[in-house]
Formats: structure tokens, sequence, C-alpha cells
């Protein structure tokens, strides 16, 4: 009786053990389009008897290796994309595609019969490209930058000020997603070059802007800080009108 107490503790705190390794592990990370390596966490000796790789979610065949020979499972397509290396039992997976995010897991069968069991998860991103800023400035000179990517996915953006990591102060305020970044324009700030961070799991990419470029009105396309310049423009355009009127009129009268 005692002894199958002691056999059941300690099957349990082995299998508490092995369920603790499984979740410490993490995930594996791959780039779209490119090649990603599954590898065994634990090495195995040369007394291997078999190697199976599956998926676990969704449930399918991918490669099984044993006594020296290599069979792949599935469509075509699928298997050239596909390589177990019998040097470490590593799966290769090249020209990542969205459809192979999931779980995996790698059996070992020994000689002796015994069995042990790796489990992978992996993750396929869209790297990050395409990093612009672009702005917007209201009538008391308060600048707002958006930072912007064209492709990536699970993008987290962070700013910066030369090499200062910008956090929300007097000056400066964060979106909630960290996209956009709100300031008050002063000539201590005038000149300074801000930086935008665009970063996933698998790459990260940066757009750069100089507020001088932007409040000195040097981008056409864009307004510059606009309230006074605008009001100099009105006040041209009816000094202007009043000048031509009162010509008209002298002219008009001279004919009389």
């Amino acid at each position: 009786m005692e002894f199958g107490k002691w056999l059941i503790c300690c099957s349990l705190a082995l299998s508490i053990s092995v369920f603790q390794n499984q979740a410490a592990r993490l995930p594996v990370n791959g780039s779209l389009g490119q090649s990603v390596y599954l590898s065994p966490e634990n090495p195995h000796g040369s007394k291997i008897e078999e190697v199976f790789w599956k998926r676990s979610s969704p449930r399918f065949r991918i490669a099984r290796y044993m006594k020296g020979d290599v069979e792949y499972f599935g469509a075509e397509d699928y298997k050239k994309r596909i390589k177990l290396h019998p040097g470490n039992f590593s799966l290769q997976i090249s020209d990542l595609q969205r459809a192979d995010t999931g779980d995996y897991e790698m059996v070992v069968t020994a000689n002796s019969g015994e069995e042990t069991m790796e489990r992978f998860k992996l993750d396929v991103y869209e790297p990050v490209t395409g990093t612009k800023i672009s702005y917007q400035i209201t009538e008391n000179c308060n600048i707002t930058l958006s930072c912007s990517v064209n492709t990536g996915d699970y993008t987290s953006f962070s700013w910066w000020r030369g090499q200062e990591a910008l956090r929300n102060d007097s000056t400066h305020h964060l979106s909630e997603n960290g996209q956009e970044l709100q300031l008050h324009f002063t000539a201590q700030i005038e000149g300074n070059v801000y930086k935008c961070e665009a970063r996933n799991p698998v790459s990260e990419d940066s757009a750069h802007i100089n507020l001088s470029d932007v409040c000195n009105g040097n981008k056409p396309a864009e307004p510059s800080c606009g309230f006074p310049y605008t009001v100099k423009i009105i006040s041209s355009v009816i000094i202007l009108t009043i000048l031509l009127s009162i010509i008209v009129i002298v002219h008009v009268i001279s004919k009389r």
C-alpha cells in the first residue's frame, strides 16, 4: 500500500515537472516568407528507432524518420517546404505562411521502446516595413506626430528625441497605443530630431522628422505654424483691395 502511494506521488511529480518544462518553453517566432527551425531542446543519442513530427493543432502528420530514412506527408506543395534534419532531428519549414502558425509535436522512440515528446508553438509574423511620420499643427503650434507602417503584424510603437526615449511629461503626450505623439512647439525643442520606432517579434523599422523643418515651413505640403501667416495674407489682400478701389475712384473723378 505504501509502495503504491509512493509510485503515485512520483508519477505526479514527474508529470508536473514535464508540464512546467513545456509551459516554460517560449514560442518560436518566424517571419512570413522566410525559414524557421523547430529544434529539440533535449539532445537525442544514436539509439533512436523513430522520430515523428506532427501538427497538434490542426492535427496531421508532417515527417517521419526511421532507420536512416525520412518520409514526408501531406500535399506536394507542403512537402517541398519541409525538411527533417537527421543530424539533430530538427524540422525546417521554408517559405513560411500564415497557416504554419500553430502547435507542433516531436515524438521520439528509442530502441528500448521508450517514448519522449516535445511540444513547440510557432508564430508567424509579417515583417514591419515602410515606417513613416505624418504631422498636424494647430493654431497654437501644438504638433501631433503620427507613426504608421505599410506592413507588419502586432506592431508596437516607441518615440525618441535624440537618444532619449520619450514618456508622458509636460511637453509630450503619447496615445494609448503609442502611435501618436502630441507636443507643444517651443524654442527649446526646435531643431530636435524625433524618431518613431516600429517593431514586432521578428523585425523593426524607424522614421525620423526634424521639427525645424516642420515649423519653419520647409515642407510646403504641410502648413507651418499657420495662424500668424494666414493673418498676414488676409491683411495684404485687404490692403491691396483698398488701394485698387482708391485708384479706380481717383480715375473716375479725374475724367469727370
